[in-house]
């Protein structure tokens, strides 16, 4: 493996915030609470977390219970017991329980969170541990029930259907599949390469995927194996016991959500000056859980309305309904991490871009709640070159941003360059003596006949259509003569930025570890760099 690095800059998939946090973070350093660069700021937040954070037997009670449901292995079950302990942090990221691992960009989250937890401790000399929170809450079906594999015949999408969960908006984390998931396993034997370690994922995949198992659970099944021995601790919030230690936030949001949602507003109107704002202001950022799925409060006043529905209730009645049944609330994507860094003493947070840009918008939030806000940490983005898609970018001199622009652009171009002739430069210059011709018998045709004046400009329009009718064939007829090189590009294309978006977007980890080795986490664990200032590249 070699690594190579872009800067994010180049993209146009990363949005300016993102990359001026990554490149020049001087700039946005107003909008969050430390320099995720720099070493003393990250001790400094570890040690505020750390001296604030007082429910630790609690917390690792749960996580003890939930781990060992997922089949942890001993050196998670060994982290869990550190985080009892009286100085311990941890460093945290999340994701939604994508189908199969979802795409690559779960595992470099969970890649990050390891090295960042294992740097901070070195740092500080205070045990860290790494901790995926399982965004199970989320009601988002259609996100998660689907997969991309880079198959032979271009990128090939798996998707688990499910009446049950179009019809009813529950947590996602909570569906469990019916038998249809084993349809979706099948196609996913089907589409991954056929090598000496197909068969060792497919097991661990048919293990954790199975009739009557949630998305929650297969989910942690899948991934933790891959971090089986960096103790990588799974968390889901959708817990009755951590929800309890959530309820002084619940409480606080439903008596004061006009003061959320104003400070809200005022970050997002200085933020939108320079930049975007990701997340727009909510009637609460809260849901209530009911039989009927996870509906959004909708305040006015002291009256609280599920969204979408005629049921209200006071504001007396939820909060005794806080008092009585927390686990009944969930957190929206405004006071999710606020309530996830509640719960877990939060060194820091390993983020995506667009989760960067939520996080411009919290500072104020997190010192209303009276939560440390953590450091804000990029996770590791990455593109994996495979051998062949090496050669072509090699052979044609370029780059991989080249290949967020339209294809038959790149493909143009690079046949014009290889022709003999410059039939551009030849039919643009030739095209100027029509220009000419027609110019220099305008003013005779005006003397003769003024009116015949457009009737000569209409002759120029058609002769020049023709004239790049002429030059469109005389190019077209060099590009059948490069059907090769076409091909090539488009499974380079393919490859790079497959359903238009970044590798990591998109292609599940699954296809990787079936083509190169069911070690490949461990490989990457030692090429991908910490530094994740700018977009590394890395070729297999």
């Amino acid at each position: 493996m070699t690594l190579d690095r872009l800067p994010y800059s180049d993209f146009k998939s990363f949005s300016r915030l993102f990359t001026t946090y990554a490149g020049d973070f001087d700039s946005v350093s107003g909008y969050f609470t430390g320099d995720f660069r720099d070493p003393r700021q990250r001790g400094q937040i570890a040690k505020q977390v750390s001296d604030q954070f007082d429910h630790r037997k609690e917390l690792a009670s749960v996580l003890a219970d939930q781990n060992n449901s997922y089949g942890a292995g001993p050196a998670t079950l060994r982290n869990i017991d550190r985080l009892a302990g009286a100085e311990a942090v941890a460093v945290v990221t999340g994701q939604q329980l994508g189908l199969f691992t979802g795409p690559m960009y779960t595992l470099y989250k969970a890649l990050t969170t390891v090295q960042l937890a294992r740097q901070i401790e070195k740092e500080s000399g205070r045990p860290t541990v790494p901790v995926f929170w399982l965004e199970g809450e989320d009601h988002d079906f259609e996100e998660v029930a689907s997969v991309a594999i880079q198959g032979r015949d271009g990128v090939q999408r798996i998707t688990y259907a499910s009446n049950d969960a179009n019809t009813n908006p529950t947590p996602v984390g909570r569906i469990a599949f019916d038998q249809s998931i084993e349809e979706a396993v099948d196609q996913l034997d089907e589409l991954l390469p056929g090598t000496e370690f197909h068969d060792a994922i497919m097991k661990t995949v048919q293990e954790a995927y199975t009739p009557g198992t949630t998305f929650l659970i297969a989910f942690a099944k899948i991934l933790g194996p891959l971090f089986e021995d960096e103790g990588l601790v799974f968390v889901s919030g959708d817990d009755p016991r951590l929800k309890k230690l959530a309820q002084p936030l619940f409480r606080k949001e439903l008596k004061e959500y006009s003061k959320t949602a104003a400070l809200l507003k005022e970050t997002s109107n200085k933020l939108e000056k320079s930049y975007h704002a990701q997340v727009q202001s909510s009637p609460t950022n809260l849901f209530l859980i009911t039989d009927t799925g996870r509906h959004s409060l909708v305040a006015d006043g002291n009256e609280f309305r599920l969204k979408g529905t005629d049921i209200s209730y006071s504001q007396d009645e939820l909060l005794s309904m806080v008092d009585e049944n927390p686990e009944s609330f969930s957190p929206n994507v405004v006071m999710r991490p606020i309530v996830q860094d509640s719960i877990l003493p939060t060194a820091a947070y390993v983020a995506g871009p667009g989760e960067i840009a939520y996080y411009a918008q919290f500072r104020s939030i997190y010192e209303w709640a009276g939560v440390p806000m953590p450091i804000i940490y990029p996770r590791a983005s990455v593109s994996l070159v495979e051998p062949g898609i090496a050669k072509v970018l090699d052979r044609y001199s370029l780059s991989i941003p080249s290949f967020e622009q339209d294809q038959e652009k790149i493909f143009h171009a690079i046949v014009v360059d290889a022709m003999d002739i410059d039939a551009e430069a030849i039919f643009e210059r030739a095209g100027q003596h029509i220009h000419d011709a027609v110019n220099t018998v305008s003013p005779a045709i005006e003397a003769v006949d003024a009116s015949l004046k457009k009737t000569g400009e209409a002759t120029r329009t058609a002769l020049l259509k023709e004239w790049g009718k002429l030059k469109d064939r005389v190019v077209k007829a060099e590009k059948r003569r490069h059907d090769q090189t076409h091909n090539q590009l488009t499974r380079t294309r393919t490859s790079l930025f497959p359903e238009n978006i970044l590798q990591e977007r998109c292609i599940s980890p699954l296809y990787f570890m079936s083509k190169y080795g069911t070690d490949l986490v461990t490989r990457l664990m030692s090429e991908i760099e910490l530094d994740t200032t700018s977009h590394q590249v890395l070729s297999l």
